[in-house]
Parts: structure tokens; C-alpha cells; sequence
């Protein structure tokens, strides 16, 4: 709908800045005054650069998936003192990869995966990351999330 706007690609360093400039108050969950944000990340884990031009859809920027990079993409959010949960969905491996498609998209997407979990772990707060395989481990692992996200951010006297 908006023609200045971009698609393609995963853009979670994108995603996480804008964050970081939208939470505007970060407390430490001691009172309704003083409530500590958190920022929950369901991926597969690739971050992929490249974007689509709208509406004359030529494309710039790499097809070349990679991982994001924990120290400048989600630090500065966890520095302020903002929770991070991450859920990853493992990437899959791309079955008979094809190396003249776009410049072996296939082969760099495939080359990244064993790179995912550590970039996605290094990004998540201390015991804030999950893994889920199945559909039936997505909604456990979100289920794990929230309850983890209340018992942190719980209220006592």
C-alpha cells in the first residue's frame, strides 16, 4: 500500500533497531511505573539483506543469506535492559540446492546454518533461548516463553 516502502529479504537488524527507538521507557519490573520490556524473535535465523524495490520491483542489496550479528544488532537493546526470548525454528536445508539460481543463493543459504544458533543464542538474554522442531514444540516452546516472561517480570511484595 506503500509505494516507498520495500519487501523482500529478512531484515532483523532493521527490526531491532526500529525497536530499540520505540521502546521508550526500560525499568528493572518493580512496579507498574517501572516496567522492564521484553522482545520476543520466532526465526529460522537468516537474515537475508536483499530488498525489492515497490512499485517498480527491481531488487538491490545481497541474496546471499547470513546471521545477524548479536553485538550490534540486539546488545544495544540488551544494554538498556530490555529481555530478549528468542524461538528458533531451525532453517532447513535446501534439498538439491541449485548453484546458477541467483548467484547460488541455495548454496550460500545452506553454508550459513550451522552459524544460526550461535548468532541467535548470542543475541538472546541469559536463558531466554528456545529451539522447536515440530508445530507441536513451537506452541510448548511459546507456552515456555511467556510463562519464563511472567515468572522474570512477576511482581512481590
Amino acid at each position: 500500500a506503500n509505494s516507498s516502502l520495500g519487501s523482500g529479504g529478512t531484515h532483523i537488524d532493521t527490526a531491532f533497531s526500529d525497536l530499540n527507538t520505540l521502546i521508550k521507557s526500560v525499568g528493572n519490573g518493580s512496579s507498574t511505573s517501572n516496567t522492564q520490556p521484553f522482545v520476543f524473535l520466532v526465526t529460522d535465523g537468516a537474515q537475508d539483506p536483499q530488498v525489492k524495490g515497490v512499485p517498480n520491483g527491481s531488487w538491490s542489496g545481497s541474496n546471499h543469506a547470513t546471521v545477524i550479528n548479536p553485538t550490534t544488532v540486539c546488545k544495544p537493546l540488551k544494554d538498556r535492559g530490555i529481555i530478549i526470548s528468542v524461538l528458533y525454528i531451525p532453517y532447513q536445508p535446501i534439498q538439491n540446492p541449485n548453484a546458477s539460481f541467483a548467484n547460488n543463493e541455495d548454496g550460500y543459504a545452506n553454508s550459513n546454518i550451522p552459524f544460526i544458533p550461535p548468532s541467535l543464542q548470542g543475541c538472546a538474554s541469559p536463558g531466554f533461548f528456545y529451539t522447536a522442531n515440530t508445530p507441536a514444540d513451537i506452541t510448548q516452546a511459546l507456552q515456555d516463553m511467556f510463562k519464563h516472561s511472567l515468572v522474570t517480570a512477576h511482581i512481590t511484595n
